[in-house]
């Protein structure tokens, strides 16, 4: 499925696009490429798969699609200013 994520706050749009494109906090990315490949350099597919499963997880924990639901603390690994923001996710 395509899932696509609008992220905003106090109306100013922080994120529109696909799931699997949201901005990963660097840490977080060597954290798991570490943990599941132990690679702490990863490249691009290790970036992606460790992009693919945080996002995965983070769709089934939030439930959706949603429309304007707060971020809870799975959102941790976002690499964008979270605070007071709320996220609808759609199936396109």
């Amino acid at each position: 499925m395509k899932w696509t994520v609008t992220i905003q706050t106090n109306e100013q749009l922080l994120y529109q696009g696909k799931a699997y494109d949201l901005p990963i906090k660097p840490l977080i990315m060597k954290e798991f490429s570490m943990r599941m490949f132990g690679d702490p350099d990863p490249c691009l597919i290790h970036q992606s798969l460790v992009t693919q499963r945080l996002v995965d997880y983070w769709l089934k924990e939030l439930g959706s699609p949603i429309t304007r639901a707060p971020l809870s603390d799975e959102s941790y690994f976002i690499d964008l200013p979270l605070a007071g923001a709320v996220c609808s996710i759609e199936v396109r």
